[in-house]
C-alpha cells in the first residue's frame, strides 16, 4: 500500500474535467469498418466453400 500512497502524493489532488467531449461520431465510424470486415470475411468463407464444392463435384 505504500507505493499507492506515494503515487497519490506525486499526482496531487487533480482537477475536475473542464470540457465535455462527444465521441459518438468516432464510434459510429468504427462500426462501419467492423461491419465491412465481417462482410468481407463471410465473402471469403463462401468463396472457399463454393470452390471446394465445385472441385468435389467434378
Amino acid at each position: 500500500m505504500g507505493s499507492s500512497e506515494e503515487d497519490l502524493a506525486i499526482l496531487g489532488e487533480g482537477q475536475p474535467p473542464i470540457e465535455e467531449v462527444d465521441l459518438t461520431d468516432k464510434q459510429e465510424g468504427n462500426g462501419l469498418y467492423i461491419w465491412g470486415a465481417v462482410v468481407i470475411a463471410i465473402g471469403i468463407v463462401l468463396f472457399f466453400v463454393f470452390k471446394r464444392r465445385t472441385r468435389s463435384n467434378s
